[in-house]
């Protein structure tokens, strides 16, 4: 019973403690910010705490299956050792040369970037004959939003804190196609999302709750 009582106890401070994990996350005001710009004109503008997704359309041409933006505080410690991602695909429905600009910003990071370097990472699979993509990673020392003050490339980049970073991909279609990309800045790596948390803290509370119910009626 001893034992039982225990388990139940430690479900129910597990469920707690995750649920209080995502009113962190959901508490906290950051503003990590995706744009999206169709022949240089800005179409869309979506702003989330540390995860930011888009699906759609772009102007005439582009149709996004998902493009997803990740950094802190949904990846842990990216605030200190700075991250970033950013991922997408997408299919082009035409052609004439025609651009998708996909950018993405966060402030407040307070470095380093690890080891002291700024080091980016990328990843871009599309049939050149149809597209052209392109990409750069941008900090900014005076920590604004999509500053692009310095090009970030393998590393040696010097940063005071708090500082901005920028991640920019760049589509032309030349005709209809498909391509798909990652990009990251820092050492990337996935996190639980607050909503999967959010389950698990809930199932965790509500079978601590049940159990220790039961428990009771099992002493009377």
């Amino acid at each position: 019973m001893k034992k039982l009582a225990r388990v139940i106890k430690l479900g129910m401070v597990l469920g707690i403690a995750a649920i209080g994990i995502v009113m962190g996350f959901q508490s906290n005001s950051y503003a990590l910010t995706m744009q999206l710009y169709y022949d240089g004109s800005l179409e869309q503008t979506i702003s989330g705490t540390g995860s930011v997704t888009f699906s759609g359309q772009i102007g005439e041409y582009f149709v996004s299956k998902i493009t997803t933006a990740l950094t802190y505080p949904v990846i842990p410690e990216s605030q200190e050792i700075a991250q970033m991602s950013l991922s997408g695909a997408w299919t082009t429905t035409g052609g004439g040369d025609h651009a998708l600009t996909v950018s993405v910003s966060e402030v407040n990071f307070t470095g380093p970037i690890i080891g002291g370097d700024a080091l980016l990472g990328l990843a871009a699979n599309g049939d050149s004959d149809y597209l052209a993509m392109s990409f750069a990673a941008y900090l900014d020392n005076s920590n604004q939003l999509f500053g692009r003050t310095i090009l970030i490339t393998e590393g040696g980049i010097a940063t005071t804190a708090p500082f901005s970073l920028t991640l920019d991909a760049d589509i032309i279609t030349r005709a209809p196609g498909s391509a798909s990309f990652d990009a990251a800045i820092g050492p990337y790596a996935a996190a639980p999302e607050p909503a999967t948390l959010l389950l698990l803290g809930s199932g965790l509370l509500g079978t601590g709750i049940f159990g220790r119910k039961k428990l009771r009626k099992g002493k009377v």
